[in-house]
C-alpha cells in the first residue's frame, strides 16, 4: 500500500507548509460550523472548509511543482514575522520550562540534602545520648564499687581496731592479775618471814594474821582502782 502511494505521488508536489496551514484552517472552520448548523453561517463555514480541503489536495496532487513552490515561498514570506514570533515564544516557553525544571530539580536536591543532613543529625544526637547514658551508667557502677570498697575497708579497719582493743584489754587484765599475784606472793613471803622470826604467842599469831588480811585487802583494792 505504501509503495502504491509512493508511486502515485511521483511527479506530484506533495505536502508543504502552506498545505498544512490551509488544511488546518479548513478543519477549524468545519468544526466551528458544526456548532452553527442552525443558521446560515454554519452552512457557509462548512462550504468554506470543504473548499479549503479541495484546494489543499489540489496543491498536494498538482504536477506544477514550480507554481506550488512559489506559492509556498509567498506564504513563508507573509508569515515569517508571525512564525518568528511563535518560534521565539516557543523558545522562551522551552527556556522557562527548562529553568523551572532545573529549579525544581535543584529544590528536590536541596530537600534530599536537607533530609540527609537531618538523618545524620538525628543519628549523631542518638549516638551522643547513648554515649552519655553509657558514661553515666559506668560512673554509677564505679561509684557503687568504690562505695562498697570504702565500706568494706571501714569494716575491716573497725574490726582490726576492735580486735586490738580487746587484745589490749586482755593484756591489761593479764598484767593486772600478774601484778596482783606478785603482790600477794610478796605479802605471803613477808608474813612467813615475820612468823618465822618472831615468837609464837597466840596474841602475836593473831596480829600477824590480821596484818596479812589487811595488806592482802589493800593490795586487791589498789589493783581494782
Amino acid at each position: 500500500m505504501k509503495d502504491k502511494l509512493n508511486r502515485f505521488m511521483q511527479g506530484r508536489y506533495g505536502v508543504d507548509n502552506f498545505a498544512r496551514f490551509t488544511l488546518g484552517v479548513a478543519l477549524f472552520v468545519i468544526v466551528v460550523g458544526s456548532f452553527m448548523r442552525q443558521n446560515a453561517a454554519g452552512g457557509v463555514l462548512d462550504t468554506v472548509g470543504f473548499i479549503l480541503i479541495i484546494y489543499t489536495y489540489f496543491r498536494i496532487l498538482s504536477r506544477n511543482i514550480s507554481a506550488r513552490y512559489a506559492e509556498n515561498q509567498k506564504y513563508l514570506g507573509y508569515t515569517q514575522k508571525i512564525r518568528s514570533w511563535f518560534t521565539r515564544e516557543k523558545n522562551m516557553m522551552e527556556q522557562r520550562k527548562n529553568m523551572i525544571d532545573q529549579q525544581f530539580a535543584s529544590a528536590k536536591d536541596t530537600e534530599e540534602q536537607a533530609y540527609e543532613l537531618k538523618g545524620k543529625y538525628e543519628d549523631a544526637l542518638k549516638s551522643a545520648k547513648d554515649e552519655s547514658m553509657r558514661i553515666v551508667n559506668q560512673a554509677k557502677d564505679e561509684a557503687k564499687v568504690q562505695a562498697e570498697r570504702i565500706v568494706k575497708d571501714a569494716n575491716t579497719q573497725a574490726g582490726a581496731m576492735l580486735d586490738k582493743a580487746k587484745a589490749d584489754i586482755r593484756t591489761e587484765q593479764e598484767n593486772a592479775m600478774k601484778a596482783m599475784e606478785s603482790r600477794v606472793a610478796e605479802i605471803a613471803l613477808d608474813a612467813a618471814s615475820k612468823i618465822m622470826g618472831e615468837k609464837n604467842s597466840s596474841q602475836q599469831d593473831l596480829s600477824l594474821y590480821d596484818q596479812f588480811i589487811k595488806e592482802a585487802g589493800d593490795s586487791n583494792d589498789g589493783n581494782k582502782h
